[in-house]
């Protein structure tokens, strides 16, 4: 009985010093909670925090700082779920992006949508570089395209409309372009832009795939505490304030050209999965191709220049030589050359465009960022799509809109 006060003793400071632990924890959570409130309701670009507007400025000639930083705050895109394809930018209008509901982003020049039965339409689809990452609207390849095609004539006919997405590989474009032709939206011509993203994915998987498969197990779960109460934590400004210190500290993989660990800890020249990656894209040509046929529209495949393969990385503006700036988009340095070995085996003829060798021997910036076009050279791509066109009919000013 002697004990019993220094029982209750010790049960009053442990009940305390719990009440007070809790107590600071709320509070810290809170004061957290609010610091991320204000983080979140302010524009951000990656880009900015990483490299400051003076290093980036030198890929935007004749452009002023505050310019320049107005375009990269805008430039990130959010996405929203889309059925199958499982992802696409959110609509949006700004001073220098755009994203139409219809699921593309404006041109310069837009024409409306859906096209006219009389257009000759175009659809270009691709990643975040048909997308045009960190340019105007009117700097993208498909901007481009539509002004080169009126320059020759065809103010009238031409309709072309960007549908490159954010990390896109030819896989989500091949769906979204039978999405398209299903619902009665069937172009003249199909422009795919690939390469990149197909070795990034190279497992094929899109990017939002590890998301979607948890939320997939959470409802599997049917209410069971274990991982509400996961996704819950995950949500707290404490573990948001922690992941942001693992990824600084370099413990946790860090976001956008970076995505995938550090250099060190990736895979990027697997031999069998680089070239997995090249028969899918092979597979995803074939099939496209087929349904092209079916429904009278006629595809080119431009295999798109990146900045890993037949290019001088010391001109690079960020990279400035280093291979493993890329993190997981040096697998396209060892698919690029994969595929410069097999090409020659593939019987591969007009329908594809390569422009993997278009840089060679330039000594020059071609990038904004890490894998972006410049707008300079988004116009010189689009510029070689254009007479390869023209050379392998049917060019747009001389094509006949298909049946609708």
């Amino acid at each position: 009985m002697r004990d019993a006060p220094n029982t209750r003793s010790r049960y009053v400071r442990a009940g305390v010093l719990l009440s007070n632990t809790l107590i600071v924890l709320v509070v810290a959570n809170a004061i957290l909670g609010l610091a991320w409130a204000w983080r979140d309701r302010k524009p951000r670009s990656q880009l900015l925090e990483q490299y400051g507007v003076e290093r980036l400025l030198p890929s935007y000639p004749g452009w002023s700082a505050p310019e320049l930083e107005a375009l990269l705050l805008e430039d990130s895109t959010e996405s929203e779920y889309e059925p199958l394809t499982e992802f696409r930018p959110k609509p949006k209008r700004g001073r220098f992006v755009n994203v139409d509901p219809g699921g593309f982003r404006a041109i310069e020049n837009q024409k409306p949508w859906p096209p006219d039965p009389n257009a000759v339409a175009v659809f270009v689809f691709g990643g975040s570089t048909a997308f045009g990452a960190g340019l105007r609207d009117e700097e993208t390849i498909a901007s481009r395209l539509q002004a080169l095609f009126e320059a020759r004539g065809c103010e009238s006919r031409a309709a072309v409309y960007n549908f490159g997405r954010p990390d896109y590989f030819s896989s989500q474009e091949r769906v979204l372009f039978e999405n398209l032709l299903a619902a009665g939206r069937v172009p003249a011509i199909a422009v795919f832009l690939d390469g990149l993203n197909d070795f990034y994915h190279w497992d094929g998987a899109p990017g939002w795939s590890v998301g979607i498969h948890a939320l997939v197990e959470h409802a599997n779960a049917r209410g069971e505490l274990g991982p509400a109460a996961a996704d819950f934590v995950r949500r707290t400004p404490f573990a948001r304030t922690a992941a942001a210190i693992s990824r600084a500290l370099g413990i946790a993989a860090p976001t956008g050209l970076a995505a995938g660990g550090t250099a060190s800890a990736l895979e990027v020249d697997d031999p069998v999965r680089l070239r997995g990656a090249i028969d899918r894209w092979l597979s995803n040509m074939r099939l496209i191709e087929a349904t092209s046929h079916a429904f009278g529209v006629r595809p080119l495949f431009v295999w798109q220049p990146v900045p890993t393969h037949a290019y001088d990385l010391a001109v690079h503006n960020l990279a400035r030589g280093d291979l493993t700036y890329f993190r997981a988009h040096q697998r396209s340095h060892y698919g690029y050359a994969l595929m410069e070995t097999i090409r020659p085996t593939l019987g591969l003829g007009a329908e594809v465009l390569w422009l993997d060798e278009i840089q060679r021997g330039r000594q020059e910036n071609l990038y904004v960022d890490g894998v972006h076009y410049t707008a300079a050279f988004s116009n010189e791509i689009a510029e070689s799509i254009v007479s390869h066109l023209g050379e392998h009919e049917p060019a747009v000013c001389s094509a006949r809109a298909p049946a609708r």
